[in-house]
């Protein structure tokens, strides 16, 4: 079973996900800076270790106790989306992820990442950072931007993200995401419960 940190946890959209995926993972720590946000996660998941600070505050050996190995985040998506001032790493919204990239070559067990941003992320120069510390620390990784009305939400909202595994882990899908495109053949496999119609 994974043992995952949720960083960015907001009220815990990740957590809810990964419960419904039915992928077997515990979240055995979140990490945000919203009180608000926080409060509502505590009411969601009262037995995570939910930790009320700013991201750039975590320092490797105390993410290395926590034995995890795998991180799922959503960081701040205003340095990159098609509608804002798109500053990318210049603008200080993006200083928590680099400094996230700073301890992923030496978090241990770290095997897995899974990344979500904004349509936009994918022309970043922060995207660009991200893959340099992947492809550094010898993970591979696909990325992809999908919308909601492919899953039968009624929502056009493209998001992209990143999927990350340690060199040593396959994925069972590496001959279907070109060009960041999720085929037709991928969504096939999925739980049929998530669809509806769009």
């Amino acid at each position: 079973m994974m043992r995952v940190l949720e960083l960015y946890s907001g009220i815990g959209g990740m957590h809810y996900a990964l419960q419904e995926s039915g992928v077997e993972g515990n979240i055995v720590a979140a990490v945000d800076i919203n009180t608000i946000a926080n409060s509502v996660y505590k009411h969601n998941f009262p037995n995570v270790l939910l930790m009320n600070r700013n991201i750039q505050s975590l320092v490797v050996q105390e993410i290395n106790d926590l034995s995890i190995d795998t991180i799922l985040m959503s960081p701040p998506c205003q340095p990159y989306t098609r509608v804002g001032l798109q500053k990318d790493i210049s603008d200080n919204r993006s200083s928590s992820l680099s400094s996230v990239l700073e301890l992923i070559p030496r978090i241990q067990s770290l095997k897995y990442v899974l990344l979500e941003n904004v349509k936009g992320f994918e022309k970043s120069e922060m995207r660009n950072t991200v893959l340099k510390c992947m492809n550094d620390c010898r993970f591979h990784y696909k990325e992809v931007i999908v919308s909601p009305c492919q899953f039968g939400i009624p929502n056009t909202r493209y998001r992209y993200y990143l999927l990350a595994k340690r060199k040593d882990h396959k994925f069972c899908f590496d001959h279907f995401i070109s060009n960041f495109h999720l085929p037709e053949d991928v969504l096939k496999v999925l739980p049929k419960k998530y669809f509806g119609e769009c």
